[in-house]
């Protein structure tokens, strides 16, 4: 009898300090999260496009004609490729 009893008290302590360390390490994991949002100092351009507005490509520049400003990052991206692909063409002559 006294074995199923210290089994019992062992397997329940064991349950119980399971679920409190699960709990606080859940906890610690939240705040953790937290701050490191709170640490990005960095703000969000305001040109900064969703993978949405990526893939609408081409589709971007009717925006700009109609005088929407989302689609100015990705023409500036554009812009910023064809000018790296003159450059290597200069260098490679």
């Amino acid at each position: 009898m006294c074995t199923w009893t210290f089994f019992v008290n062992f397997t329940t302590s064991i349950t119980s300090y399971g679920i409190v360390g699960f709990l606080l390490c859940s906890i610690k994991r939240f705040f953790a999260n937290e701050n490191r949002k709170s640490r990005q100092t960095k703000p969000k351009s305001e040109f900064a496009l969703t993978w949405s507005e990526r893939e609408k490509g081409d589709a971007g520049r009717e925006d700009r004609r109609l005088g929407g400003g989302l689609s100015t990052a990705l023409e500036d991206e554009r812009t910023r490729t064809r000018r790296k692909e003159k450059n290597e063409k200069r260098r490679t002559y």
